[in-house]
C-alpha cells in the first residue's frame, strides 16, 4: 500500500513539475483551415442537394431530414 501511495506521489510530482508551452500560431492557423474548408465542404455539398434533388424530383420529407442532420451536426 506505501509503494503504491508513493508511486503515484511521484506521478502527481512529475505532472505538477511540467509546464505548458503555448502552441505556434502557425498549427492553429492550420487546424482552423482544416475545419472551415472540411465544414464548408460539407455544407457546401448539402446546399447543393437542396438545390438539385428537387428539381430532379427525388425530394421527400425523409431527404429532407437527412440534409438538415448532416449539415448541423458537420
Amino acid at each position: 500500500m506505501i509503494e503504491a501511495r508513493e508511486e503515484t506521489d511521484q506521478g502527481n510530482s512529475w505532472l505538477a513539475t511540467q509546464q505548458w508551452r503555448r502552441l505556434p500560431s502557425r498549427v492553429k492557423m492550420v487546424w482552423m483551415l482544416s475545419t472551415i474548408f472540411g465544414q464548408g465542404f460539407v455544407l457546401i455539398l448539402c446546399a447543393l442537394a437542396a438545390v438539385f434533388f428537387p428539381r430532379w424530383g427525388w425530394w421527400g420529407l425523409w431527404q429532407s431530414i437527412v440534409i438538415v442532420v448532416i449539415a448541423v451536426f458537420s
